[in-house]
């Protein structure tokens, strides 16, 4: 038990809000510039809403005791004192700064919850933990299908465009017919749309709920996606409605449901399984992946013959309504998905005059960049920054280019003459569903089944371990490898990149930072990986047409010493492992020396609000504080 002389310690800015469920009420700071702080309540909705809850209890399978809350419903709230005593006090008595009149504004996320209002508290979270899952997932699998998008837009251009005097000619991978610059930037446009998205849901989170929030950049995603789908022949294929409907418009939705949904589940899931439940939605973009490769399959199959008709009888210039047929298919798909997840949201919503069940103090951007400007609190920061950019770097990189490395490794045939375009298009779909389906994929399921088993710290570096191991084979090793050793490798690499700095570097980038500064924290990590995608995108870009060139790379201009250009891109893929280990090794301690918060600071069931104990330097001393449980592995 704690005891009554407990003496405080300030919370600094970079460490997380406890909660202790096992003594008397620890009162916060009156300042109202403390993190424990948040924003008012009105208690009258929420008396009504557990009103309502008592009276079907249909849905509910917990046990509900009526007396506790009628005596709340009433206005008598029960305190437990640390003495293990109750009393109750009605809500013109007992100490300011609960829910008396005195204080308004006290935060229900504060180290105040100690008596019986855990009850309502609990029914409120769930709603909202309902809300933010829901977001989560399904916006995951949105964000997998429009990113994964322009790969199957380049196969099925490419080979539609095809005509039989180019068919002879030396195979030349360009997306439909633009210049060497378009490529590029049709790719990372939506990464621009994406930064815009995630400043402007953080800035908008400080004055609007999360779930208006969620709402609008779905309803954005899908009016881009259904002006898409309607627009007439031909204009479903120009260069600059892609660019404005399917590529920025989507990414400014996509980064406001990434925002949206990573604070929320990082502040409702269960400590003791939340890198578990986080790694989820990081898989529920592998499934917006595979559904990108369904839908394709659908598409080509069903306009297979017109498609054909034009890749052998088109001399140039064509345009027939398959073509556009198809893409609206496509982007059918997405728009289907889209709508899905609008009619999963909306009804999270039914309670709308309840109030927020986590209130939580978000400071401006202006304090939180004054605050992280100490040395002692922006080095989590600048890790986190640096494995952002790499990690995005070499995912997307790869991902965005895996037409081109599977016609490298050997995958797909030489000769486009010999073959049909169907034949083609299963060879590439096939290929990019083996990466994507064993290699992404189950990197993500196994980050969900040993985060929380083995620690985030063993998977991350087991990860880097694995990545050095396969880029350096792939990197010395690359002319002697057979194909199907490439692939097997190549998808390890994938595996490895989603398990590891994927996907724990998400799980940490929504712990390190206190809930107050959790908004401003995410979002510039997010920045910083948007702007290392769009870095990875380009230079991939210009080492693999390095490569179709066959040309070598000179090494200090002697004779003899050259090295193929795909073996230089899989050499500076891993120089950039080497670098991102090292800011890992940076993370890991100062996010465990400073911000405290990982590997399970917070034991108990965070669903309940109840089990919670804090540690020690984290609110009390270390002599006051009880023997630690065993929490989660380290």
């Amino acid at each position: 038990m704690w005891t009554r002389d407990y003496r405080r310690k300030p919370l600094t800015p970079v460490r997380e809000e406890s909660i202790s469920g096992t003594s008397g009420s620890i009162r916060p700071k009156s300042s109202t510039t403390s993190p424990q702080r948040g924003n008012s309540i009105e208690l009258e909705p929420v008396r009504s809403f557990l009103g309502n809850l008592l009276t079907t209890r249909s849905q509910s399978t917990d046990e509900i005791n009526e007396a506790v809350v009628s005596a709340f419903l009433a206005g008598r709230r029960t305190r437990f004192t640390g003495d293990g005593n109750q009393e109750e006090y009605g809500s013109n008595s007992g100490p300011p700064g609960l829910f008396g009149q005195e204080d308004p504004s006290t935060s229900m996320a504060s180290p105040v919850i100690g008596d019986s209002n855990r009850l309502f508290e609990g029914y409120k979270h769930k709603i909202y933990q309902s809300l933010a899952l829901t977001v989560a997932s399904l916006g995951a699998s949105i964000e997998g299908y429009a990113i994964f998008l322009p790969l199957v837009m380049r196969i099925v251009f490419t080979l539609s465009k095809w005509d039989s005097a180019k068919a002879n000619a030396a195979y030349e991978f360009e997306a439909l017919q633009l210049r060497t610059w378009s490529i590029p930037i049709f790719e990372v446009s939506i990464f621009f749309g994406m930064a815009v998205g995630s400043i402007l849901a953080a800035f908008l989170s400080r004055r609007y709920r999360e779930n208006d929030l969620a709402l609008s950049s779905l309803t954005l995603v899908f009016i881009a996606h259904l002006a898409m789908v309607l627009s007439g022949r031909a204009q479903g294929i120009g260069f600059y409605p892609v660019i404005v409907f399917w590529r920025i418009l989507v990414g400014v939705g996509i980064g406001g449901i990434r925002s949206v949904s990573t604070l929320p589940v990082s502040r409702v899931t269960n400590p003791q399984w939340r890198g578990a439940r986080m790694g989820y939605f990081a898989l529920s973009g592998a499934i917006g992946y595979c559904s990108v490769l369904l839908t394709s399959f659908g598409s080509v199959a069903i306009y297979r013959s017109q498609l054909q008709k034009m890749v052998w009888n088109c001399n140039g210039g064509c345009n027939v309504p398959a073509l556009d047929q198809s893409w609206r298919l496509i982007a059918g798909g997405l728009l289907l998905s889209t709508f899905l997840a609008i009619l999963f949201v909306i009804p999270q919503d039914i309670h709308r005059k309840t109030p927020r069940p986590i209130l939580a103090f978000t400071p401006s951007f202006e304090r939180f960049a004054k605050t992280y400007r100490n040395a002692k609190y922006y080095y989590p920061l600048v890790f986190i920054g640096i494995i952002q950019f790499l990690t995005w770097f070499i995912f997307y990189g790869i991902l965005f280019h895996m037409p081109t490395i599977l016609w490298e490794a050997g995958y797909i045939p030489r000769n486009i003459a010999n073959g049909t375009l169907d034949y083609f298009m299963r060879e590439y779909i096939g290929g990019m569903a083996i990466l994507v389906g064993a290699g992404i994929g189950s990197g993500y399921i196994l980050l969900c089944l040993l985060v929380d088993r083995l620690g985030r710290k063993t998977l991350l570096f087991a990860s880097y371990c694995i990545l050095m191991s396969c880029l350096v084979s792939l990197a010395v090793l690359w002319a002697r490898i057979p194909m199907i050793g490439r692939m097997l490798v190549i998808t390890v690499v994938l595996m490895a990149l989603s398990a590891g700095p994927m996907g724990c570097m998400y799980i940490y980038t929504g712990e390190v930072f206190p809930r107050g500064y959790k908004v401003w924290g995410v979002m510039v990590a997010d920045l910083i990986g948007y702007l290392g995608a769009i870095a990875g995108v380009i230079s991939t870009e210009f080492f693999l047409r390095r490569v179709a060139s066959d040309r070598a790379i000179p090494l200090m201009k002697k004779p003899g010493l050259n090295i193929p250009w795909m073996q230089a891109f899989w050499a500076f893929l891993g120089a950039c492992i080497v670098i991102q280990t090292l800011a890992a090794l940076g993370v890991v301690e100062t996010a465990r020396k400073e911000a405290e918060v990982i590997e399970g600071e917070v034991y108990g069931n965070w669903g309940k609000w109840n089990g919670r104990r804090m540690r020690p330097k984290q609110g009390v001393t270390e002599a006051e504080a009880e023997p630690e449980p065993v929490g989660v592995a380290i």
